[in-house]
């Protein structure tokens, strides 16, 4: 960008104009951010972690990120390969899937063999993929187990977005152990008033640098960025590991807004609220999707509640004709998080969030209330009046309006991908050091205002806004 400046000096009857002109750069101009690549091959390698099966590609699957987020990055303007220049490091190794291992020391000294950068600024400005269940808590150190310290102060791109793990708060007999010790936000306020927090029933703790003993966040807000999952995104025709709900229907692989054979059922959404998937109403698994299924099949599934399909397992092929089908469907976690929020969106099925202390993909970043509804699990009675509501004030069309833009934000792979744009945009506010705050969305010309640039969600192959 130039700026040009006019001096002009007037003396006795004449005067001297001279110009100046100044070339600076956007502070949202992509080369203002600068991210380098940590190559960790022997961490991208099944070997590894002593599995003999030929592991290919995942990009695809539930736990698909630690593959395609690289991919992503690798593709972008925003890679530099002088790590003296960068603002941020990302370390390119597959932490989760396949081996479901902890391997964080291993890779630590890895990365610190590459130079002083991790502990330069105590590993802030290094990003980690993390796909667990439970996010960071399911990092522990090797020696007895404790939550891993060393990257307290990174950034990790989870699904997970729970604070607590979910699973300390399951699975008790309430006839032999007090409630309220199980009660999130009873637990959560006790450790905020309390001297010492690691003294509040369930929360898990570690040790700081000063061998002080400090709770430990699963997600920690504003710090970690909780991502969409790269489930369905189908790469050219290979054997897809860890997918799910009956993905050799060719539906599991399109939507309605790039497949205008889709269309025609679309239109036609006579179902208010949908779900199907376990339901696992077992006392072992009392943790599953944090009782919210549960709760919603009690009160409104089994036929009580006309317009409401809340089935207790999952449907195989007609699953995706349903979604077609609906009007809005019900969002919650699984064993930590669920993917069924974007498999009703990208089917422009308004996702109906339920789970509480559990925040959403992009919450921090993007304005979900344009597009989808949060209703907590203690207002869940309330689910018909709420979703009537929206139906009858005209706010629910205006929703799946929306969604015909917004999708394109929940989705990684090019070209109708720009997922990867909404975790640049929160790493260029952090970087310029900007107040928290949502994306703005032109939903009219379907583009994102990040910092002061103008991003077309839009892409040139394809665009059913109109579908």
């Amino acid at each position: 960008m130039n700026l040009q400046l006019r001096v002009c000096i007037k003396y006795l009857l004449s005067s001297v104009c001279v110009l100046f002109s100044f070339a600076f750069n956007s502070v949202a101009d992509s080369s203002s951010l600068k991210i380098y690549v940590y190559d960790l091959p022997r961490w991208k390698n099944s070997s590894t972690f002593g599995d003999s099966s030929n592991f290919e590609d995942i990009s695809d699957s539930d736990y698909g990120l630690d593959q395609i987020f690289p991919e992503v990055l690798k593709n972008s303007t925003y890679v530099t390969t002088k790590p003296e220049e960068a603002d941020y490091f990302f370390a390119d190794a597959w932490i989760f899937w396949p081996h479901a291992l902890n391997h964080m020391d291993d890779i630590l000294l890895d990365i610190r063999a590459f130079g002083p950068w991790f502990d330069r600024k105590n590993g802030s400005d290094h990003i980690f993929v993390i796909t667990a269940d439970q996010g960071r808590c399911q990092y522990e150190e090797k020696e007895g187990r404790k939550p891993h310290h060393a990257v307290r102060n990174s950034i990790f791109i989870q699904h997970y977005g729970g604070s607590l793990h979910s699973n300390d708060f399951f699975n008790e007999d309430l006839t032999k152990r007090w409630g309220g010790e199980l009660d999130r936000l009873m637990t959560m306020t006790e450790a905020l008033r309390s001297r010492d927090g690691c003294t509040a029933p369930n929360i898990r703790c570690t040790e700081d640098v000063y061998g002080r003993l400090t709770p430990f966040l699963c997600h920690i807000p504003y710090q970690d960025i909780v991502v969409p999952p790269a489930v369905f995104e189908r790469r050219p025709p290979h054997p897809c590991l860890h997918c799910h709900f009956g993905v050799h229907n060719e539906m599991a692989w399109k939507t309605p807004y790039t497949h205008p054979e889709l269309i025609s059922p679309s239109h036609t959404r006579d179902t208010l609220l949908f779900h199907a998937g376990h339901a696992l109403f077992q006392k072992d698994n009392g943790f599953y999707s944090l009782g919210a299924r549960q709760n919603m099949i009690e009160m409104f599934g089994r036929g009580q509640k006309p317009g409401y399909e809340l089935a207790e397992e999952p449907l195989g092929s007609n699953y995706w004709t349903k979604l077609l089908k609906s009007k809005f469907c019900l969002g919650t976690t699984g064993t930590g998080w669920g993917s069924r929020f974007k498999v009703a969106l990208v089917h422009g099925c308004i996702p109906v969030i339920m789970m509480d202390g559990v925040k959403n993909e992009f919450e921090e970043q993007l304005p979900l209330m344009e597009y989808t509804v949060r209703i907590p699990g203690y207002m869940a009675y309330r689910t018909p009046q709420i979703l009537d509501e929206l139906v009858t004030s005209g706010r629910a069309a205006q929703m799946q309006e929306n969604l015909k833009c917004a999708w394109r934000l929940h989705w990684w792979r090019s070209p109708h991908g720009k997922a990867f744009e909404v975790v640049m945009c929160e790493l260029k506010r952090r970087k310029l050091e900007l107040p928290k705050g949502r994306i703005h969305i032109d939903f009219k010309t379907c583009s994102i205002k990040c910092i002061d640039e103008i991003i077309p969600i839009v892409d040139s192959g394809n665009n059913f806004l109109s579908a």
